[in-house]
């Protein structure tokens, strides 16, 4: 089929709000008492409705490579799974991670179905945006009411955080920065409208908030990682792209310092404020991560921080030496029983529940999706947008380093959006060099595409 004509050709308003509404609901819905069943619903609708476009409709399905490398994981994982100390704990981690596979499969296949559009984009940057302002609501109350007495993931006997309100704290504040990602890609955009920049900007700023007050210092390094990913992205060493960049920064800042002006009396705000700024537990984590750095022996550091460097590397060794003792993992979510807490990061997590093997399948997923962005950054070199996704790729490889994220929806929401935001740019590359070449006798060899990117 056409390049060009493969871009619109099954465009589906029915099945964009139906992946629309499950992105939604997915961020917006899952730390409510009845949040997961409401996903599960529309999961389950969204899904039903895939399978009938594909089956009666007979809509081509598009075959992912990074999707097939995380099938192949799945299925080897259930092997070590089989024979784990807690075989229901592993099994049963193993349908989830099937579900949550067949929801990304299921957005990816609408995006694309769908062709250029930042739809998908914005749904989940939005739904991020949402989910932080919520917490200023009366809603926060019934929210913290499911999250009572859980201060980190898996009970992993970290202090208190800054971000108790926002249930768990390292999952917020991963998938604010995987957000902020998003919104340098939206931005990269050529067709974006200046409106869309403005409220990207604010929305980059809102996301930014989230980080901080989660008080996630992976993902605050990640949105450092972000910051100076982006002057490679838009060539801010350039004055003239710096100067439209501090232009839509200062029109942003205006509207959002309005925005925060009229609402900076609500109590909820002000509760807030108090949390983050003049309660000063974010500055003592912070500090205590940098006294970390610095000394060898600050007991007080560690007693304040909870989750310590220290503590980090003994379970990275943990990890390891179980690996070594069970080359095939010991399956799904049995290393906590080993340790007595999961490993802090998704490469040794994967490495000792599910073997090496596992660990080389699943990040062949990140690894294939990176060799298909470098080389569209690498045939039109100009655009932004393939370079806006490669650092969309890096900044979840970076989150993965100190935090279990295989079984997280926000993540692979994010990475569904991202793969099928790849493939359509892919697309539009591919359909404008064939409108290029079309002309008989124009010599186009040395011609870059001139895209119009939705």
């Amino acid at each position: 089929m056409n390049a060009a004509r493969q871009l619109r050709a099954e465009r589906s308003s029915v099945l964009a709000l139906l992946a629309v509404a499950t992105v939604l609901s997915t961020i917006l819905l899952g730390r409510l008492p009845v949040g997961n069943l409401i996903n599960l619903a529309v999961t389950g609708l969204l899904g039903a409705a895939v399978i009938f476009a594909i089956v009666v409709l007979r809509r081509s399905v598009w075959g992912s490579i990074e999707l097939f490398m995380v099938l192949a994981w799945l299925a080897w994982s259930l092997i070590p799974s089989v024979f784990a100390v807690d075989q229901e704990l592993a099994l049963i981690k193993a349908i989830q991670m099937l579900i949550v596979v067949f929801l990304a499969f299921s957005i990816m296949q609408v995006q694309v179905w769908q062709g250029p559009t930042r739809l998908f984009l914005w749904a989940y940057v939005i739904a991020m945006c949402a989910s932080y302002i919520v917490t200023f609501t009366p809603l926060q109350d019934v929210i913290a009411q499911s999250y009572e007495g859980l201060k980190t993931q898996h009970n992993a006997g970290g202090t208190e955080r800054v971000a108790g309100t926002l249930g768990i704290a390292t999952k917020f504040g991963v998938a604010a920065t995987l957000a902020q990602s998003l919104v340098l890609v939206l931005l990269a955009i050529r067709r974006t409208t200046t409106a869309e920049r403005v409220v990207g900007f604010i929305a980059f700023l809102i996301l930014s908030m989230a980080v901080i007050n989660s008080g996630t210092r992976t993902a605050m390094v990640g949105s450092v990682f972000l910051l100076l990913g982006s002057v490679w992205v838009f060539g801010l060493w350039r004055p003239k792209a710096l100067l439209k960049v501090v232009a839509w920064a200062v029109v942003a800042a205006l509207v959002g310092g309005g925005l925060l002006y009229t609402v900076k009396d609500i109590p909820e705000v002000q509760e807030r404020y108090y949390q983050v700024v003049e309660g000063g537990k974010l500055q003592n984590r912070m500090m205590d991560f940098v006294g970390m750095l610095t000394k060898d022996d600050d007991e007080g550091a560690v007693e304040r921080s909870g989750e310590s460097l220290r503590d980090r590397m003994g379970l990275a060794l943990a990890a390891w030496d179980t690996a070594n003792d069970s080359p095939f993992g010991v399956g799904l979510d049995n290393f906590g029983l080993i340790a007595g807490v999961y490993a802090h990061s998704n490469y040794m997590e994967l490495l000792a529940t599910t073997g090496f093997p596992g660990l080389v399948l699943y990040y062949l997923a990140y690894l294939m999706l990176t060799i298909k962005a470098f080389k569209l950054w690498r045939r039109v070199p100009h655009m932004a947008q393939p370079k806006a996704l490669l650092l969309g790729i890096g900044v979840l490889a970076l989150m993965d380093i100190q935090n279990v994220s295989y079984y997280f929806k926000s993540v692979w929401l994010y990475l569904a959006i991202l793969i099928g935001a790849t493939e359509i740019c892919r697309r539009q590359v591919v359909a404008a060099l064939q409108q290029q070449q079309q002309p008989v006798g124009n010599d186009t060899r040395n011609a870059q595409p001139t895209l119009n990117h939705a």
